[in-house]
């Protein structure tokens, strides 16, 4: 679909201008306002430009601003029509890079607004009543989820035999890639936790659609039959409908990248522990559910801006602007006090978990004693391992 380009001069540069623009925005969801500042030479300027009325803030993204995070965003949020605040100010190369920025986010219409007296204006496509008035439609439905075939209900082991044989090869590779991605997310928890987790399993098996849970679990089981491991009983819900009256949604909508923002999002949402959020794919999010459950409205451009994949999409955030770090860290791990001594081996161990900000560590790296020592200390409750 092609993005209109329309131009109004204002060179009265009356300030009328600007508030009735932005009153516009703010009534129309599909509707986005931006203003280039004077400064706004470079393409990080006019980037930031489409991603602060959006709600991204600078301090929530590690790194430069790329022209993707942009088209993201204006694609999740659902913009239709932009409106370009002091156009003048642009450049030429930043001028054809938003206008392709835009076309490639799907936005239908711009206005580039020139204000003052600028001698090089190009002349009005249209005045601002017309731009006001103008007709604009409701956006469109959002997107059923995609209807799964029907698997055959046969044990992990023959899945992918009797789904060769009754599928059709499209189909067949839908099934293959949800059913490797599963396998390949318990088996990855079992490698570095040893044993397998209620919570670890819910999280791989939870999808939106019973084909999908049955393929996903299907996955799951494998990997514990490679291991000779039984699989937990799942008797919980992930999500809590009561939470997402009490989740505070603002700051996950505050990062750039739709990983991070996904990751707090959820978090926020369902209350999991980190490593269960890494393990969820990007199958198991879609606008209007998380892990199959229903998700508030004001989660969902995050949920679009994260990409439909098996295998898992969120990722903790570098850091946390809001961690005070003026201060000496403190970390609670014991649940009550210790008066044994504590030998060298446990104090690297305890180093490389809680100051390098690991999630685990392998047993082949952990001697003998300081296991043992590790292993007293979790059957005595002091900590948890």
């Amino acid at each position: 679909m092609n993005c209109r380009v329309d131009v109004l001069v204002d060179r009265a540069d009356d300030v009328r201008t600007t508030r009735a623009i932005h009153a516009l925005a703010r009534s129309e969801p599909s509707v986005l306002a931006i203003s280039i500042a004077p400064d706004a030479r470079m393409a990080a300027g006019v980037i930031w430009a489409v991603l602060r009325p959006l709600g991204k803030r600078s301090e929530y993204l590690a790194g430069r601003p790329g022209w993707h995070h942009a088209q993201i965003w204006l694609a999740a949020h659902r913009i239709a029509e932009v409106v370009v605040l002091r156009a003048h100010h642009l450049t030429d190369d930043c001028g054809s890079a938003l206008r392709a920025c835009l076309q490639a986010a799907g936005v239908r219409r711009a206005t580039f607004v020139y204000s003052g007296p600028i001698k090089a204006a190009p002349a009005s496509t249209t005045t601002l009543a017309h731009l006001l008035e103008r007709p604009r439609h409701a956006l469109p439905a959002e997107p059923t989820a995609s209807c799964w075939p029907i698997v055959p209900r046969t044990h992990p082991l023959r899945l992918r035999y009797e789904c060769a044989r009754v599928l059709s090869d499209d189909e067949f590779r839908q099934v293959e890639a949800l059913f490797a991605a599963a396998f390949r997310t318990l088996a990855g928890w079992l490698y570095m936790n040893y044993r397998p987790t209620p919570g670890a399993v819910a999280v791989v098996t939870a999808a939106r659609e019973p084909e999908q849970a049955f393929v996903r679990r299907c996955g799951a089981e494998l990997a514990l039959i490679r291991q000779g491991l039984p699989a937990p009983h799942v008797g919980h819900a992930l999500v809590d409908p009561s939470r997402n009256r009490k989740a505070d949604l603002a700051r996950p909508r505050a990062y750039t990248d739709p990983a991070h923002a996904g990751y707090e999002l959820v978090g926020e949402i369902t209350g999991l522990s980190t490593e269960l959020l890494e393990m969820i794919g990007g199958d198991q999010l879609d606008s209007t559910t998380i892990l199959g459950a229903p998700a508030p409205p004001e989660a969902q451009p995050v949920l679009r801006a994260i990409a439909s994949s098996c295998e898992p999409v969120l990722l903790k955030p570098p850091r946390s602007p809001d961690r005070d770090t003026s201060g000496p860290r403190r970390v609670h791990l014991l649940k009550r006090p210790v008066d044994r001594p504590t030998s060298t081996g446990l104090l690297d161990v305890l180093y490389l978990l809680l100051d390098r900000g690991r999630h685990a560590i392998r047993p082949d790296q952990i001697d003998a004693v300081t296991r043992s020592e590790l292993d007293q200390l979790r059957a005595d409750g002091i900590i948890d391992f």
